[in-house]
């Protein structure tokens, strides 16, 4: 190699992008999980029928968090007939009474969002990053 030693400036640059990425990453995803689950909350609340006001009220999120290679949000609805409201169920005259749905197509609806939306909030993370 004539002219000397190799410049090991960009390679640098490199492994500490590299070393960002990898400490920034899961609080990133996260970060995005939780947002699409503050997403989804909104979705089921604005759809749960009011009666009281209980039912809606009653949604309750869990901050994401890591449980092997996934990343969890639990959206539950604690109040006792919530099953029934969501499902539908028979009624005391052998009627069928329809379900809501409030929460099945309120997750469908995140999950058509969700490949979008994490593709551009990526971008944003690169960028963050120093990357292209």
């Amino acid at each position: 190699m004539s002219g000397g030693g190799m410049d090991t400036d960009g390679m640098e640059k490199l492994l500490k992008q590299v070393k960002s990425f990898r400490d920034q990453y899961e609080p990133f995803v996260i970060s995005f999980m939780n947002e699409m689950g503050n997403r989804a909350l909104a979705k089921m609340k604005k759809r749960s029928p009011v009666d009281t006001g209980t039912l809606r009220r009653s949604w309750e999120m869990t901050g994401a968090y890591r449980e092997g290679d996934d990343i969890i949000v639990m959206l539950e609805n604690k109040a006792e007939y919530a099953m029934y409201v969501e499902e539908g169920h028979r009624t005391r005259a052998g009627g069928w009474w329809e379900g809501y749905h409030m929460a099945r197509i309120s997750i469908a609806e995140i999950e058509k969002e969700m490949p979008p939306r994490f593709e551009r909030a990526m971008r944003r993370f690169f960028e963050s990053l120093g990357g292209d």
